[in-house]
């Protein structure tokens, strides 16, 4: 790779997005209280079936020229953390355990628990309708809070609009986006279809500020980032500035260039969050617990309505447990997979935007599920 990149003309870019998936924050889918994990504590554990889990996730991850970072657990132990390819090309910053990334969608799964907590504390409820915190969106009075996080509220997705890649750059209030899609005609009748929208969970970004008194960024790192020692987890980005943040990029003719700009209050609560493994590794194991929610609850958040989707989370085998999420959002993918019965995680965070996330993800569980 060239050290000094040359940047692409934006509009050239933008051409070549529009020819090639990826360049918005669509996603590509379709217990009792105990102590959570420590930094200390995600550390991989040394022995020779690590190193030989670790050697084989190295040959597989350098062949595929994979750029980011991957934590794999199994039985409550750390066994691969680690950084591949740059965290920044011009300044040739490597990725490492400790890189923050972008995780697009994979912020719903915090929107969604935060919700839960409001249930917790009695100032809301899943089955209350939109037009109880919103009074004057349309058709509130036919819309759930349980509609929005399940998508099938019928609100079409922002980020499918023709002008969305034109404007994604431009900051706007909560009240500004919701205007983008307010007005739209529902696409189904609420509860009876699945269909992916960004839209519905950044309402949900409002509902929680409307009922927490608090910002979205603000209720979201006191009640879950604080309690855990999420540190490196945020919704502001210092990559100009601090070399633990990833650069995004895109890969144009096999070189890579940093990817088209977004400003952070377009995915709000659908997609804003920044991160990293050892961050995201915290979050698994809390889930485990009741430390963040009650078990009524978090089981109510990882049951399936349609389509395989939850609140927040996809379920992909709900008799094994298992649940899933990744994240697309310009220059950065994200996945995250739990396989609670069988006690592993599988988390790759990638700033190459277009990277088979899906299908490393889950090569590297067959890997681990295959390891002693």
């Amino acid at each position: 790779m060239k050290k000094n990149l040359k940047k692409a003309s934006v509009m050239i870019v933008m051409i070549i997005c529009l020819l090639t998936v990826g360049c918005t924050a669509n996603d590509e889918i379709k217990v009792s209280k105990s102590n959570v994990v420590t930094p200390s504590e995600t550390k991989p554990i040394a022995s020779s079936e690590v190193e030989s889990l670790s050697d084989k996730i190295d040959a597989y991850l350098s062949k595929l020229n994979f750029n980011g970072s991957v934590l794999l657990a199994k039985n409550g132990k750390v066994l691969v953390r680690q950084g591949y390819g740059m965290a920044n090309w011009d300044k040739e910053l490597p990725n490492g355990p400790t890189t923050i990334f972008r995780i697009g969608s994979v912020t719903k799964q915090f929107t969604a628990l935060a919700i839960m907590q409001l249930q917790e504390q009695g100032k809301l409820n899943v089955n209350d309708s939109v037009h109880t915190y919103l009074p004057d969106y349309p058709h509130g009075d036919q819309i759930t809070i349980h509609h929005l996080l399940t998508h099938t509220s019928g609100i079409p997705n922002l980020t499918e609009f023709p002008d969305y890649l034109e404007t994604m750059g431009q900051p706007v209030t909560v009240e500004q986006s919701l205007s983008i899609f307010k007005n739209e005609p529902l696409e189904f009748e609420p509860g009876s279809e699945f269909r992916y929208s960004n839209s519905g969970y950044i309402i949900l970004g409002a509902i929680i500020e409307q009922v927490s008194k608090q910002t979205y960024e603000d209720y979201v790192s006191e009640h879950i980032f604080k309690p855990l020692g999420m540190n490196d987890s945020g919704f502001r980005d210092g990559e100009s500035t601090d070399p633990k943040y990833a650069v995004g990029y895109m890969n144009i003719l096999n070189e890579p260039l940093q990817a088209l700009p977004i400003d952070m209050s377009v995915p709000y609560s659908a997609g804003a969050m920044l991160s990293s493994i050892d961050d995201l590794y915290k979050w698994d194991q809390a889930l485990n617990t009741e430390q963040l929610i009650n078990k009524s609850l978090a089981d109510a958040m990882f049951t399936p309505f349609k389509d395989q989707y939850a609140y927040g989370w996809v379920v992909m085998d709900g008799g094994r447990k298992i649940y899933f999420h990744n994240g697309g959002i310009n220059g950065f993918t994200a996945y995250i997979k739990r396989y609670v019965l069988d006690d592993m995680t599988v988390i790759v965070l990638s700033n190459y935007e277009g990277t088979d996330i899906n299908n490393i993800g889950d090569r590297l569980g067959v890997m681990l599920n295959e390891s002693p």
